[in-house]
């Protein structure tokens, strides 16, 4: 449970390590454990099944969700800052070991990704995130700001349907920069659209109001642009 455990003996087994309510780690987590066999199940307002309260009126798993959906942002903050200290004080050390352990452990994240990548990429939210870590990639390797996220790309592939804003295809959709890359574009949400592959390959390095079929079509598009 991540407490210090103190002098004293346990008031159930009698051993000298006081962990909560006067008893050892070992006699509280059973305890704990039986009274929660006695509780009766409640439809959990969550996920609406039928299973003990574990806190906060929801199940346990639902708990455990919820707790990191709300401390997501700050705990990815506290782990980079973790891990940028260390590089400047030990530079070349954290990526060794990666390194490392990839190496040692190939096969194993092979047939990982086989199993789980088609499941994953199946998915809206999935793809959505795939295609969002790539173009930050891209932008960061480019020295461009990259502070697209999986969510604004959704909302943006929702506002148009789920088709291309050049074309209205359906075929293959992929993420645009209004702006290229090369043209200082940044990857944010008011410079990225949905393309099909074939306007996205088109387009290229192409300045919009050049590739745009119609002036309506670009002052349409510059308008959504402008409202991200």
């Amino acid at each position: 449970m991540g407490r210090k455990p103190n002098a004293g003996p346990c008031n159930e087994c009698g051993r000298p390590e006081h962990y909560a309510i006067g008893l050892c780690q070992r006699c509280y987590e059973t305890r704990r454990r039986e009274r929660r066999k006695e509780q009766k199940p409640t439809i959990c307002p969550e996920c609406g099944k039928l299973t003990p309260t574990f806190c906060k009126g929801v199940c346990q798993p639902c708990y455990h969700r919820l707790d990191h959906a709300a401390n997501r942002i700050e705990r990815n903050a506290k782990n980079s800052a973790a891990q940028a200290k260390r590089r400047e004080e030990r530079p070349g050390e954290l990526e060794a070991y990666f390194r490392n352990y990839y190496e040692n452990h190939r096969n194993e994240f092979t047939k990982r990704y086989r199993t789980y990548y088609p499941i994953y990429v199946a998915k809206p939210e999935g793809r959505a995130k795939i295609q969002a870590n790539v173009l930050r990639r891209r932008a960061r390797i480019a020295g461009l700001p990259d502070t697209l996220t999986a969510e604004e790309w959704q909302i943006t592939l929702a506002d148009f349907g789920g088709c291309c804003a050049y074309c209205g295809s359906s075929d293959r959709i992929t993420a645009d920069h209004f702006i290229s890359a090369n043209s200082q574009g940044p990857c944010s949400a008011d410079n990225i659209l949905p393309a099909c592959k074939s306007c996205n390959s088109s387009k290229r390095d192409r300045l919009p109001q050049e590739f745009c079929s119609s002036i309506e079509l670009y002052e349409r598009l510059s308008t959504y642009i402008l409202t991200r």
